[in-house]
Formats: C-alpha cells, structure tokens, sequence
C-alpha cells in the first residue's frame, strides 16, 4: 500500500470553498427557521398565503440542506444537483411572488386590474428570471401606497405593521438583489459566485415569513380595523358618529368571508 495521496489547492480556491460553505450553512439555518415558523401557523391560518410561505419555506430548507450535505462530495451527481437547485429556487421565489400579488391585491380592494396585470407579470417572471426584482418592486410599491392611504385617514396597530413591514422587505430585498448580482458578477468567489444568490433568495424568504408571523400576532391580539365616520342628517341638522370594527379581509389574508361586523352609534343634538 502506497503512501497517502497529498492534495494541494491554490490558497484563493481555499478561501472561496471555504466563505461558500458558510454561506450555504448560514442560509440553510434561516430557511429552517422559516420552515419552522411556518408550520406553526398553518393549522390556524388555513388559507392560501400561508400555504405559499410553507413552500417558499420547505424548498429553500431542503436545497439549501442537500448543498450542505453534498458539498464535501462536490463531484457526485453534480448536474442533477444543479438542475434541482434552480428548480426549487424559482418554484421558491415564485411562491413570494405570488404572496406580494396577493397582498397588493387584497391591500387595494380586491382590484381586478392590479391582479390581472399581477398575472401577466407572474408570468413574465416564470419566463425571465430578471424580472424578480422588478416584480417585488412593483407589488411593494402597490402594496405600501395603499397602505398609506388608509393609514392616513385610520391611523391603527395594523396598518402601522402592515407599513413597516412593507417597507422593510421592498429596501432590504432591492439592496440584497441588487448587491448580489454586483458581487456575483463581479466573481468575488470565482466559480462558486452563483451560491450568492441564496442570500438574496434567504434574505426575501426570511422577511416574508416575518411578516406573516406579525400580521399572527395582530390577529390573535384580536387587533381590528377601527374606522370612525361622523354623518349629518338633513332636516334636524344633528350629527351622528358611527363607529365600526370589523377584521379587514385583506389583512389577515383570508379566502374572502368577511366576519361579523358590529356598529355603534353615538347621536348628539345641536
């Protein structure tokens, strides 16, 4: 039996393995952690949004854990690998998509026109992959403004949540994308570059499961949509304030049955 086989690698090569692994580790931990969140609130959220973020979820966990597990047998089943990879990456990020649609769809009263054009830029997206970030974009941009219309006239729990946390997920999956693309691009890992983009895939998973998990909380606080109109009759000239709550369909993302409503009224006289 021959001596042990002594195999040296330029240090750069070292050093790209190396920050690719950790990566991959570190991005393996968040889409676990996603997964976890989201199998707690599927059993109380039996409604479409919440299924997508379990998807988006179980993809990225489970691409992310077999890189992890074949990185040390780097030359095994290498294309299949890859293909699957890329697979569950867009079936992954077309899930956020369509949950961004899904609230700005919701978020603007149920426009037929914002989910029409949602649909053609769905599928715009499924055919070139660039157009993700114009697509988070375009669905936050909508999202936001709405947000903000009725925030300034209803200044509540929920819509503060809902701004912030628009907000938060259009500039950080923007920044991340477009940093990615720069350093992929730049090849600052040589031939591993490409495992960048699962920070930006983690990044926008990460904050999807996030804002899911607050709009939970709001809801199982029992925090409603207050809204305050005051009316003035025509011939007595009194003025009545009426004040109703109710959960908004849209920001607790269900399949449409509005709950019950209740009224109050408070009737002055001039």
């Amino acid at each position: 039996m021959g001596p042990p086989v002594t195999i040296t690698a330029p240090l750069h090569l070292l050093f790209e393995s190396n920050i690719t692994m950790s990566l991959t580790a570190m991005c393996t931990v968040v889409f676990i952690n996603n997964l976890y969140h989201s199998i707690r609130m599927l059993p109380n959220n039996q409604k479409l949004i919440y299924y997508l973020c379990f998807i988006q979820a179980l993809f990225g966990a489970f691409t992310n854990i077999i890189a992890v597990v074949f990185f040390f047998y780097f030359d095994l089943l290498c294309g299949p690998r890859i293909y699957l990879a890329a697979t569950l990456n867009l079936f992954a990020t077309t899930c956020i998509e369509i949950i961004l649609l899904l609230k700005a769809y919701y978020g603007s009263d149920r426009s037929k026109i914002i989910f029409g054009i949602g649909k053609i830029n769905m599928l715009t997206g499924m055919l070139v992959v660039i157009f993700e970030l114009v697509l988070n974009a375009y669905f936050s941009v909508l999202f936001l403004s709405s947000m903000y219309r009725q925030w300034k006239f209803v200044k509540t729990r929920l819509y503060a949540a809902l701004l912030k946390d628009g907000t938060i997920y259009s500039f950080a999956t923007a920044f991340t994308s477009v940093a990615m693309i720069i350093l992929a691009s730049a090849g600052v890992l040589g031939d591993n570059s490409p495992i960048l983009f699962n920070v930006s895939w983690a990044v926008a998973s990460k904050l999807i499961v996030e804002q899911l998990i607050n709009t939970h909380k709001l809801k199982r606080d029992g925090v409603t949509n207050d809204k305050i109109t005051t009316k003035r009759t025509n011939n007595t000239g009194a003025t009545s304030t009426e004040r109703s709550g109710s959960t908004n369909p849209e920001f607790s993302f269900s399949d449409g049955q509005k709950k019950d409503e209740f009224t109050i009224k408070v009737v002055t006289r001039d």
